[in-house]
């Protein structure tokens, strides 16, 4: 299964990574809600694994192995849950360094704002991840989220 996880990981290019930091920094910086940039930054990341698997036909192929889909679908919930931890500590380190190196007086995360984004993202990904696998095409499962 860390296998698995670790194509998922490796499935979006460093640049979109690289992007990401980019784009989370500059937007905080013009004071646009950073709760609403997680959200979608989690969705953004989740769902382009699905997106690339798709064009791909990597879900065809892990089938075919000696993979069990539960493994698979194991796999994926939990590429989910640590692109959401992973986004949610880079926020934590540009909210950090860009009070500290500009002294604006910018929204900063609390232990409550950390729990209740944790808790919606996983309600996300309870909703929206059965919707990619019951659904055949990524096209049609947009369509129905």
């Amino acid at each position: 299964m860390l296998v698995l996880l670790k194509k998922d990981l490796q499935i979006n290019h460093w640049g979109i990574y690289g992007g990401l930091v980019l784009f989370l920094s500059l937007t905080y910086l013009v004071t646009l809600p950073p709760t609403l940039l997680y959200l979608l930054s989690v969705f953004a990341l989740t769902f382009s694994t699905y997106t690339y698997d798709e064009k791909d036909r990597v879900h065809q192929f892990l089938v075919s192995m000696p993979i069990q889909r539960k493994d698979i679908v194991k796999s994926r919930y939990l590429y989910s849950v640590t692109v959401a931890v992973g986004v949610l500590c880079l926020q934590l380190i540009l909210m950090i360094v860009i009070h500290f190196l500009f002294s604006f007086n910018l929204y900063l995360y609390t232990w409550q704002d950390i729990v209740t984004l944790l808790g919606i993202s996983c309600l996300m990904f309870a909703i929206f991840l059965p919707i990619f696998y019951i659904v055949s095409s990524t096209t049609k499962a947009m369509f129905y989220i």
